[in-house]
Parts: structure tokens; C-alpha cells; sequence
């Protein structure tokens, strides 16, 4: 059985993009919110990932505030985690959810963590995937692929697309996936991220700490994260690891920056094995 999406809406006044995915088990789990990246929107997410997290549970994604559909960010407009963290508050509030579950992937991570330290009684379980908890646990990536970051090689939408996610695989995984990223390519062209709301999050990323509270957090977590990262290496799983109180650890040695992509169905069954224990 296939999940049934519902039509995109704009929330007012918040302005914020969402696509909610009903599970057609009719199942009680918790809905479980999905936290995009860095200049990703709702779009980014591969459609066979979410469908199948959504069978047994129903299923949120959503466009950051400057992405996608949703509103748009003014120049030099000032982002940080807690703002986006906000954002997640208004639309929980909008859906009368009043506890879920939570998958941040790279940025989105970030802001996981920063709503499980505003809002604790409102997440039951974390899942952390690709992504870092800032501040003195951030091991940096190489300069070289830094600069790929700010300045992707190509003049079209999906020469910079391309190469960007070239950054994010194995050599073998890009092989074999382009397919999939073709799929997210094309869905993804019609709304590109402008440079403005990318230098936002990137300077919100940059200012993300919570190396100073993690160690406080009560909701158990499941850390997911390739051993190829090359975006954010290996080490910052392995550092959060270390400090979360409760936590279980999934580590991919043939796998990037994209596990639920490089590896889904491994990736989607232990999510589901954890949220159900």
C-alpha cells in the first residue's frame, strides 16, 4: 500500500510549504517530522524514502523558511538554528501535533537538537543523520571541498546540482544513483534556493553550538552516518556518539553524505526497528 500525500498548502501567516504523507495502515505510531539540509527543500527528499517511512507512521516534510515554496527571506536577513526551530513549533502547533518524533538530516539535525532543547516534552525520539552538534564536536571538512560548497563548478541549475552532489557520494553510489538524483533534480529546478538564503543558513550552520547542552538532552537517538562523509566527516557522529545520553549508532562504510539514498533500505529499517522499539 502506497502513503496518500496531501497536496502542499502554504500555511498563514507563517508562510511555511509542508506536504503531510497519511499512513494507509491507519497505525497510532507517532508522526515522525523530516528536518531537510543545506539549501534542500521538501523536494530534495527522494520520493521512495519518505513513502517508505511512511507506511507505518504518518510522515511531515517541509520547506525551510526561504526555500521551496515557502516564504521568502530579505537580504541580510539574520537566521539561526532557534529561528528555524521556531518555525517547526508554529507548524506542529498548525497540525495540533503535541509530541513527535523527529529525523534531522545534516542542517536539519541542527535544528533537531536545538527543538529538543526548547521544546523537550515534544519530541519522543531523535533520529540524526549526517549531521553535527556544532561548536567544539565540529570537525570541519577539507578546504577543497569547502570551496565546492560556495562555488559549484557550472553555469546551469543542474550542472551546479550535479556537482554538488558529487561531493556527497562514493564515486560508486554517484554511479549508481544518478537516477534518483535526476528525479530530485527535476522536481527540485522549478524553485532553486537563492544565494541569499544559502549565505543565511550557512551562517546559521556556522553558529550552531550545542555542544554545551547535548549532554542535557532526554530523548533517545539514533545516530546514522556514512564513514565517506566528506561534507560533515564522520567524526561529528562520532563525537555526538560519545556525549548523547541515549543513543544507538548506525556508521556506513560504503556510504557519503546520502545514506538514505546510498543505502535506503538498510537506512529505512533500522529508523523504523528504532522507532518502534
Amino acid at each position: 500500500m502506497q502513503a496518500t500525500p496531501i497536496l502542499n498548502e502554504v500555511l498563514s501567516p507563517h508562510g511555511l510549504n509542508y506536504r503531510l504523507l497519511r499512513s494507509p495502515s491507519g497505525a497510532e505510531a507517532l508522526p515522525l517530522v523530516l528536518l531537510m539540509g543545506y539549501g534542500g527543500s521538501l523536494l530534495s527528499w527522494p520520493p521512495s524514502f519518505v513513502t517508505a517511512l511512511a507506511r507505518n507512521r504518518d510522515v511531515l516534510i517541509f520547506d525551510n523558511r526561504g526555500t521551496g515554496k515557502s516564504a521568502k527571506l530579505e537580504r541580510g536577513s539574520d537566521l539561526r538554528m532557534l529561528h528555524f526551530a521556531e518555525d517547526l513549533q508554529l507548524l506542529l502547533d498548525h497540525l495540533q501535533w503535541a509530541k513527535v518524533d523527529l529525523l534531522g538530516y545534516s542542517m536539519g539535525g541542527c535544528i533537531a537538537l536545538e527543538f529538543a532543547k526548547a521544546q523537550p516534552n515534544k519530541v519522543r525520539k531523535l533520529v540524526l543523520q549526517s549531521t553535527t552538534a556544532g561548536g567544539a564536536l565540529y570537525t570541519g571538512s577539507d578546504p577543497d571541498v569547502k570551496e565546492r560548497i560556495m562555488n559549484p563548478r557550472g553555469t546551469t541549475f543542474d550542472e551546479m546540482f550535479f556537482d554538488f552532489f558529487s561531493l556527497c557520494f562514493t564515486q560508486p553510489g554517484f554511479d549508481l544513483h544518478k537516477p534518483d538524483l535526476q528525479i530530485i533534480c527535476d522536481q527540485s529546478r522549478p524553485y532553486p534556493t537563492s544565494p541569499v538564503v544559502l549565505l543565511a543558513q550557512l551562517a546559521a550552520f556556522r553558529n550552531f553550538d550545542a555542544s554545551k547542552f547535548i549532554s542535557e538532552l532526554q530523548s533517545p537517538a539514533l545516530i546514522i552516518h556514512g564513514q565517506n562523509d566528506r561534507l560533515i566527516k564522520p567524526e561529528n557522529g562520532q563525537a555526538l556518539a560519545k556525549i548523547m545520553p541515549t543513543c544507538q549508532t548506525l556508521f556506513l562504510p560504503e556510504a557519503g553524505h546520502c545514506p538514505h539514498i546510498e543505502q535506503e533500505a538498510n537506512v529505512v529499517h533500522r529508523i523504523n526497528e528504532f522507532l518502534n522499539s
